[in-house]
């Protein structure tokens, strides 16, 4: 739920820059072993290569998010669609113990 909720408040802070009436899709699907996330939006797109780590001296309390939804799910991995729209995929595995 923390990285739905981090992916979804950086789309709206940082892709729609914090406008309102803008369009933003979760989709969630559940298997029996993962759960699935696809949030999807037509905001600025990101370049994660231009991704830099948090830096604690300037601004302690920001900047963590990509890092947390990284660290919080077992696969994650961003995309760009021909009708310009950009998809956030979010995996985290069950135990099927």
């Amino acid at each position: 739920m923390l990285a739905v909720h981090e992916a979804a408040a950086n789309i709206i802070e940082h892709a729609y820059e914090s406008q309102r009436n803008k369009l933003l899709t979760i989709k969630a699907v559940i298997y029996p072993q993962c759960l699935y996330f696809v949030l999807t939006h037509t905001g600025k797109q990101f370049d994660l290569s231009l991704l830099t780590p948090p830096d604690i001296e300037k601004k302690p309390e920001r900047g963590y998010g990509l890092h947390i939804i990284q660290q919080i799910m077992d696969g994650v991995c961003y995309a760009h669609t021909v009708k310009g729209q950009t998809c956030i995929y979010l995996v985290k595995q069950l135990n099927t113990d």
